[in-house]
């Protein structure tokens, strides 16, 4: 385990993939986004005064998900809490209560698999957007910053690469739900703060394409994987270091990604490509 003093903390810098949900779409174009949901969460959020522009903010929508990730770091299990997601609940005087949308979150080393966060789906105990921001506070202390903080130690991981929220809060509009709340839109990402992160040591590659095939370039030994966007896997082979030729022959047409991971499962990387009929 590394010491804490090697912990590099910083906001998510990368938006993997973007699924909206339906209803709302406060803060999804493009003159918002990505850039609302990286780096730090509003500085002028508070208890009771939710972050609720689209340049802050993005709403997933009902069902909507996404995942991010850190550039060139790797999150690790350290002590305490590993990361914070924020979201804009807030604290209604009037009503004496948190209004909250909740989300479930999972984790993968190599973004393929993810190992997701146990909830419980009538407390929401387990669930990110469930915990006012308090901006003015150290985004990188979770024991005042607000939001909703996540130990990778309690699903048994010790590293990951990437972060992935997944709305739920469909849930609160069931009358018989003990939250229930009939306004309720959905989650609203506003940042995704890693605690402790480390930089991380790609090795060189280069990967280009053409009709039939991929030529790798490595200076480590990989194992390549090529599945196609819904997940499924199409082949798998091990890759000796320097380069080689990857056939993409038997391939359909279709949409792909080479997933690239060194042998000692320090680093993967993600090579998209279309296959045109």
């Amino acid at each position: 385990m590394p010491l804490q003093s090697q912990y590099v903390p910083a906001g998510a810098d990368e938006v993997v993939s973007f699924l909206p949900g339906n209803g709302q779409n406060s803060g999804q174009t493009s003159e918002y986004f990505p850039k609302n949901v990286l780096g730090l969460p509003d500085k002028s959020a508070q208890y009771e005064l939710p972050a609720t522009s689209p340049e802050e903010i993005c709403s997933l929508g009902f069902g909507g998900e996404i995942t991010l990730s850190f550039r060139g770091k790797i999150l690790v299990d350290g002590p305490g809490k590993d990361f914070t997601i924020f979201e804009n609940a807030f604290f209604s005087p009037d009503f004496k209560k948190i209004f909250l949308e909740p989300a479930v979150i999972s984790v993968s080393k190599d973004g393929i698999t993810f190992v997701p966060f146990p909830y419980d789906p009538q407390t929401l105990k387990g669930c990110a957007g469930l915990t006012p921001i308090i901006g003015d506070k150290d985004p990188f202390d979770p024991t005042v910053s607000g939001g909703d903080g996540f130990d990778l130690a309690d699903i048994g991981m010790d590293s990951v690469r990437y972060i992935r929220i997944k709305d739920i809060s469909t849930l609160l509009l069931n009358r018989k739900h003990p939250l229930y709340d009939p306004i309720i839109t959905g989650f609203d990402l506003d940042a995704v703060v890693g605690l402790h992160l480390i930089p991380m040591t790609v090795p060189p590659i280069a990967v280009t394409f053409s009709n039939s095939s991929a030529t790798i370039h490595s200076d480590t030994d990989l194992e390549i994987n090529c599945y196609s966007l819904s997940g499924l896997l199409y082949s798998k082979q091990m890759f000796s270091r320097n380069s080689t030729l990857y056939s993409l022959d038997d391939l359909p047409s279709g949409v792909f990604v080479l997933v690239l991971r060194a042998n000692d499962n320090s680093t993967s990387s993600h090579y998209p490509f279309v296959l045109c009929p």
